[in-house]
């Protein structure tokens, strides 16, 4: 979600919620609280729940080209799908550094190599699961402020309700600008409404025996390997460490 989105689109609620947008208006506080929350709470809230979910999404798409790896060893650089790693492979193909003698026997199989960059890979996508969880907790924090605003109080809610059917109001808000802004919801691939993680919490607060499963859902960003592949090119996520696998 960008961070004017949620300021902006207040029509888009049903009625369900219209009951619980009363909830954060009954809020008041001075225009000089409301511009600090918005500055200093607010704002990077946002700012890291997209960092999240750009983290699970870079995440995703490692998993993805680990198991191309394994499964396309033997195939043709140009019968594998499109991927970073392709990129940079079809470049070394093309342009190969030139080697003599002996040098061209300690060069590892494609195979060899393949595993090799897998197993990379793998150490990759527990970080990128850390780095996640640890977001988590900076969030899990923000929540546990005390409400100061209305701003406060409106971001809150819609990452903490479920509509109807079950998903956060934030999710059903941003799905029209991923679809206007050539995300998945604008496809029929239906990533958007797949869960990037999924994990146990309990039903109620004092019942930790029964448990259910949660899914952790996101809107794209530069790091969605859908959007990868449809546009045919890769920008990192700019709040995101570079990708050196």
């Amino acid at each position: 979600m960008t961070q004017n989105v949620l300021f902006k689109r207040e029509g888009t609620f049903d009625e369900n919620a219209r009951k619980v947008k009363k909830q954060w208006e009954s809020y008041e506080a001075s225009p000089e609280v409301e511009a600090n929350d918005r500055k200093n709470w607010a704002v990077p809230y946002l700012l890291l729940r997209e960092r999240g979910f750009a983290y699970l999404q870079r995440r995703r798409r490692l998993i993805e080209e680990r198991d191309a790896l394994y499964s396309t060893a033997k195939l043709s650089t140009r019968q594998r799908p499109f991927s970073v790693i392709g990129i940079v492979r079809s470049a070394l193909q093309r342009h190969p550094t030139k080697r003599v003698g002996a040098d061209d026997m300690k060069l590892p199989s494609y195979e060899t190599a393949c595993k090799d960059t897998a197993a990379r890979m793998d150490q990759k996508i527990q970080q990128l699961l850390e780095s996640y969880w640890e977001t988590r907790q900076i969030l899990w924090d923000m929540d546990s402020e005390i409400v100061r605003s209305q701003i406060m109080a409106k971001v809150k809610t819609v990452w903490n309700w479920y509509d109807p059917g079950g998903r956060l109001y934030a999710w059903v808000l941003d799905c029209l600008e991923c679809a206007s802004t050539g995300g998945c919801c604008g496809r029929d691939c239906g990533c958007c409404e797949k869960p990037l993680i999924t994990y146990r919490e309990p039903m109620k607060q004092l019942d930790a025996e029964s448990r259910k499963i949660v899914g952790v859902y996101g809107h794209c960003t530069a790091e969605c390997p859908c959007c990868i592949r449809v546009r045919g090119r890769y920008h990192p996520h700019p709040r995101l460490p570079p990708l050196d696998v």
